[in-house]
């Protein structure tokens, strides 16, 4: 009997530690296999435009130099063959603007490239532009703002510390301050307004990040393993490191985070390679070709990647304000959010009922008040996972002449990057809302769609709506009116 209790126990406690380790792999993220690519590749540039991936040049299992273009649909699961590019090129960088694609620099046999080649996805055309002053390899590629940075490389056997911006409105190149430390098989990407560079292929764990408005380079938390080659991507405010090699394959997935400046471990790949392209389309994240050591080939398979999503913190620093018939509401941004409720009651402390959802920024402005009543509110941060706890509440009452509410409208015009114009006739306090969504996703909050109710040219659907996606917009502009009594 006394073995039999010694025994459960030793069990318990194996149990035990194995509730310990497993959360630093936290369930609920998970991988998945999709469609084959046609060819085996490694070494190719990657973007996205309008939900589709595509993947230029690279190189094969037997050391060709490819120009092919793949289109790959993430949402049919289907591969299908664009125009070739002018030139072939392995390691090149491959940036997303106003609509275009641009593949920049690489390799061609023993060949530095300078060049700028410029994909259409919707003419399926090419076009060149201004060659960059650096001709390079292994570099990265990013976007930020409408200026395409080139950033390291390989240079003449040297790991490069230049970092180049190209303008496309006037096809010109500018330098930019240097890498703190260059490298060659760096991974790139841009959040929140700056630049995040990782690793690389001189045995770096360093995380590198740039402001362009200052023009400087600064150094964040180093990486958990050293890794060069490795794929990239952002979603839900954080950054994934996928794959890689440093200096002998790895399946990891590292997750940092921005805003706290860490680093934890994810579910592993399940094929682990390196030199691969990663992608993000509709809340997922894609992983494309490679290398994979454990079997020395180049590799065509593609996995799908569904990141974790916890709930988001509750808001905090709830402040009300009350002017006449109206409350202005104000609050600091909650991480890992979507949207916000705004719940008000006529009593501290509630029961609270919701008076608005959906809202995108940080600030909200109730206007179906009474003047001379006090009225309590709390707001909760939303995302796919669910509702945060309560913010504090804060409590005002409004005083004043009453006053109608204004019944302006205006024509809101949204120029998409693919120069489709969208018109909508609404009245403003739907534009403000709009426009308060609009600030706080170029903050780095909010959901990445906006989504407007037609109520025109409804015919017998219950409704019709657009959906306008954040980085599709060019620019947008407000046309107020007075409506004609």
């Amino acid at each position: 009997m006394k073995r039999f209790k010694l025994l459960i126990m030793v069990v318990l406690m194996m149990i035990m530690a194995l509730s310990i380790v497993v959360p630093a792999f936290a369930a609920g993220d998970s991988w998945a296999t999709k469609g084959n690519m046609p060819t085996g590749k490694t070494g190719m540039a990657s973007a996205v435009v309008n939900n589709k991936i595509y993947i230029f040049g690279g190189l094969t299992m037997s050391s060709s130099i490819l120009n092919t273009v793949d289109a790959y649909d993430p949402t049919t699961d289907i591969w299908s063959t664009k125009s070739n590019m002018p030139s072939a090129a392995k390691f090149a960088g491959a940036a997303t603007g106003s609509g275009k694609i641009y593949v920049i620099g690489g390799l061609d046999g023993n060949v530095k490239l300078k060049k700028v080649q410029v994909y259409d996805p919707s003419a399926n055309s090419w076009t060149t532009k201004t060659e960059m002053p650096t001709e390079r390899y292994s570099l990265g590629v990013v976007e930020l703002n409408g200026i395409i940075y080139a950033i390291g490389g390989l240079n003449d056997n040297n790991y490069s510390k230049k970092l180049e911006a190209y303008d496309p409105l006037t096809d010109t190149w500018s330098t930019k301050a240097d890498l703190l430390r260059g490298g060659s098989n760096l991974s790139a990407i841009s959040y929140a307004g700056k630049i995040y560079v990782f690793g690389g292929n001189n045995t770096s764990t360093m995380t590198q990040v740039y402001d362009p408005s200052s023009n400087i380079w600064t150094e964040k938390s180093n990486l958990l393993t050293a890794l060069a080659g490795a794929g990239v991507a952002t979603i839900n405010d954080k950054i994934y490191l996928i794959g890689g090699s440093q200096p002998t394959l790895n399946n990891r997935v590292q997750e940092y985070d921005p805003a706290n400046d860490s680093w934890k471990y994810k579910t592993n790949i399940t094929t682990g390679r390196y030199d691969l392209a990663v992608n993000v389309v509709n809340g997922k994240i894609y992983a494309i070709g490679g290398f994979s050591d454990s079997t020395s080939q180049v590799i065509n398979k593609v996995e799908e990647y569904t990141p974790e999503v916890n709930l988001p913190s509750a808001p905090i620093n709830l402040i009300a304000s009350a002017g006449n018939t109206i409350i202005n509401l104000s609050w600091t941004v909650a991480t890992n959010t979507n949207s916000y409720n705004v719940k008000r009651s006529t009593i501290a402390g509630g029961p609270y009922n919701t008076i608005a959802s959906n809202v995108y920024g940080i600030s909200y402005t109730d206007t179906t008040v009474t003047n001379g009543n006090t009225y309590y509110y709390i707001v909760t941060a939303t995302n796919t996972a669910g509702e945060s706890e309560n913010s504090n509440e804060a409590s005002a009452t409004p005083q004043g002449t009453v006053t109608p509410p204004s019944s302006n409208k205006a024509l809101l015009v949204i120029t998409l990057v693919s120069g489709l114009e969208k018109e909508y006739d609404l009245p403003m306090s739907e534009v403000n809302n709009f426009i308060s969504w609009y600030n706080g996703r170029a903050a780095g909050t909010g959901s990445e769609v906006y989504t407007i109710s037609k109520s025109f040219n409804r015919a017998n659907f219950l409704t019709r709506k657009d959906y306008i996606a954040f980085d599709k917009i060019e620019t947008f502009e407000v046309n107020e009116y007075t409506p004609a009594p």
